[in-house]
């Protein structure tokens, strides 16, 4: 879990008492690796709709670069 901090981020740690708040934007990145394949996965949550704009452009950059390297 990430938490963003201007140009930083907190990276939690196990044990990390943090609680979110209203106005966090928190990137959940987790992977894993078995048999030989690799999985890695990654999601930003925010509860302020304030930042409705800036989860949607990520959204929308992510799926314009599937798209660009599919064709």
């Amino acid at each position: 879990m990430l938490l963003e901090l201007g140009c930083s981020s907190l990276d939690s740690k196990c044990g990390d008492k943090h609680v979110l708040q209203y106005d966090d934007v928190m990137k959940l990145d987790f992977g894993t690796h078995i048999d030989g394949y690799i999985v890695d996965c990654a999601f930003t949550v925010a509860f302020n709709p304030k930042f409705d704009p800036l989860l949607q452009a990520t959204r929308d950059a992510t799926n314009t670069g599937i798209k660009v390297i599919s064709t």
